[in-house]
Formats: C-alpha cells, sequence, structure tokens
C-alpha cells in the first residue's frame, strides 16, 4: 500500500485486504502545520472574510495564502480514504477482464484512544482472515 509515499505524515500500521473490505490502522502524525487549527475556525462570506478567532489569523502563516486558496482537508482522513479508493479504481478499471467491482459507498473509522484499545484492534484485523475462512466453509 503505497499511502505514505503520497501523504507524508501518515503511516501505515496492521492491516488486511479480506475479498469484499479492507481493515487497516492508519496513523495520521501530526498535521501540516500548527496553525490548521486557525484555518479550519475561519468563515468564508460573500462579501469577505470573517474570522471566528482573530483579525491575524486570516492567512496561513507557513504560506501567506489565505485558507481558501489553500486545501485545509488535505491531510483528513476522509482524503486519504477517497485517493486510496480513486487510485485503486482507475487501476481496477485497466484490467481488460474485471470483476464486477464497486466499493461501499462509505467506511467505518474509529479513533483509537490507549494502547489496549489499539492492540485488541490490531488483534481483530490480523485475525479476520481466519474468521473469513471460517464463516464461508
Amino acid at each position: 500500500m503505497e499511502i505514505p509515499e503520497h501523504f507524508e505524515f501518515v503511516r501505515l500500521d496492521e492491516f488486511v485486504i479480506m475479498n469484499d473490505h479492507i481493515h487497516g490502522i492508519i496513523q495520521i502524525d501530526k498535521p501540516v502545520n500548527d496553525n490548521m487549527y486557525n484555518i479550519m475556525n475561519n468563515v468564508e462570506t460573500r462579501q469577505c472574510l470573517v474570522s471566528t478567532v482573530g483579525a491575524d489569523d486570516t492567512v496561513n502563516a507557513v504560506n501567506t495564502k489565505p485558507y481558501w486558496f489553500q486545501n485545509p482537508w488535505k491531510w483528513t482522513l476522509w482524503t486519504i480514504i477517497w485517493s486510496f479508493k480513486s487510485v485503486c479504481t482507475k487501476n481496477i478499471n485497466r484490467i481488460p477482464k474485471k470483476c464486477n467491482f464497486s466499493w461501499q459507498p462509505n467506511y467505518h473509522e474509529r479513533i483509537i484512544r490507549n494502547e489496549d484499545e489499539y492492540l485488541k484492534i490490531k488483534q481483530y484485523i490480523a485475525e479476520n482472515p481466519l474468521k473469513q475462512h471460517y464463516w464461508n466453509e
């Protein structure tokens, strides 16, 4: 899986590709910049940019472009999943004798909050193929 090659702050942990779904742990190590909170709290109107944080926060300190010319959602989980699905779909559609392929419309996400939860989810992912084999017999 090449996701970390396209998203520099993303790391893949345990994952498994099943016959009809994927399980995986995606770690997003840090946001693109420390000013992301201020960028995400700006509100655009038709007349002007109105900031909910302060007048000086309407410009990104890292890039000096107003936030609406940037992509503050570039590093969100949604963008990572959407990009992955898009690339996979394009590659599958290039196969001459492809199967009847389609993605499930949504995905289930869960924030892992502690080490115990992380270990349980990691174990679930590792054991899932065994359960799938058992259910298919």
